[in-house]
């Protein structure tokens, strides 16, 4: 199931502190040791990965990954002359970034620079960085113009340190300059993105823009639960999965695709969507009796019925009303069925009920 809508957007230039994501870096293995060893120093670091390098050289690393948020230096760190017998006393812990650098493999640089952000102009509670696009500019590419405090929003998700995952990379946003410059093409002003949720066995694939994230969180049948019961509200029947529908006698299919203009789900408006196979039950029991009997009608088409073939006939149509099955088993038998057939259209349909009785006559 795909769902989809347009978000307004908002681009602007802005000069800023942050990390972006490089693949198969060396450092990963160093992130990976002190996640295996708790701690780290320069004497580890040299015995386990880099033996060809000096204590030093080690313990430069060390300060390095200190300088780029992966690593935290003890407290109680005390840096002595090195000589050949002693090694350096820091001892080094992962930081958060580093934790989850060594458990997803994944390694994040330092950079300073200009970066173009698209941003939605709305709340979207699948988009919570709100940032759909980043781009690194020069920083003689900077359209200047009147400048623009940057919203408190933004400040928070440098706070939070949280990741944005996008298509071309993924990025951490230290530090942002107070002021920013919106771009002056007026086109942007107008600027709209189109916001897709796709859900697949249990996986939810959420993209817009450069904007990609995966969460294993709703099936596609429990979406469809929840979108029908938004929609339908008191119609919906959580017990049987259904919709209750009154008896009409020209629509008589107990599943239906239906036409939802204005889909609901977690609190977002999407466009249209047709969702098929819907199951239906009659919204009485009288509509109940009245559906059954129509499609036992319609399910009527061999000669010589006995009272036993059209009672088998009338419960095995009655097994596919799951929420009244048990009341119109046995309800209807074939005089009954016959006296109901009283409209000259139904001559045909009576004609092969009542074959049965001139033959026995």
């Amino acid at each position: 199931m795909i769902l989809s809508k347009k978000l307004k957007t908002e681009v602007f230039q802005v000069k800023a502190d942050y990390k972006v994501l490089r693949k198969h870096a060396p450092f990963i293995a160093i992130l990976q040791l002190g996640l295996e060893y708790e701690d780290l120093d320069a004497g580890l670091l040299k015995r386990e990965l880099l033996s060809a390098l000096s204590i030093p050289a080690c313990e430069n690393i060390l300060k390095r990954l200190v300088e780029m948020g992966h690593l935290e230096p003890d407290e109680y760190n005390e840096y002595e002359e090195y000589n050949e017998y002693d090694a350096y006393n820091g001892v080094y812990y992962l930081s958060e970034l580093g934790k989850v650098g060594a458990k997803r493999k994944e390694f994040y640089e330092n950079r300073t620079g200009v970066l173009e952000i698209e941003v939605l102009k709305e709340d979207s509670v699948f988009v919570p960085e709100k940032i759909i696009r980043i781009e690194e500019k020069r920083a003689d590419r900077i359209e200047e113009g009147k400048v623009i405090n940057l919203p408190d929003k933004f400040y928070n998700l440098c706070n939070s340190k949280q990741s944005i995952p996008l298509k071309n990379n993924t990025f951490i946003l230290d530090k942002m300059e107070q002021k920013y410059y919106p771009l002056k093409n007026k086109k942007q002003k107008n600027s709209e993105s189109k916001l897709q949720i796709k859900i697949e066995n249990n996986t939810m694939s959420i993209s817009i823009g450069q904007y990609q994230k995966e969460l294993e969180e709703h099936s596609e049948k429990e979406a469809k639960q929840v979108i029908l019961k938004n929609h339908f509200k008191t119609a919906y029947s959580e017990k049987y999965n259904s919709i209750k529908v009154p008896f009409d006698p020209n629509k008589l299919d107990l599943q239906r695709k239906c036409q939802i203009e204005r889909p609901i789900f977690r609190d977002t408006r999407f466009d249209p969507i047709s969702i098929p196979n819907v199951q239906c039950i009659p919204e009485s029991k009288t509509d109940a009796y009245d559906w059954h009997r129509a499609l036992v009608k319609t399910s009527v088409e061999a000669y010589c019925f006995s009272d036993a073939a059209f009672q088998e006939l009338a419960n095995k149509v009655a097994e596919r009303f799951i929420a009244h099955s048990a009341i119109l088993k046995d309800s209807l038998n074939r005089q009954t069925m016959i006296a109901s057939l009283n409209q000259r259209k139904d001559f045909y349909q009576r004609a092969k009920l009542e074959t049965i009785d001139y033959l026995n006559y």
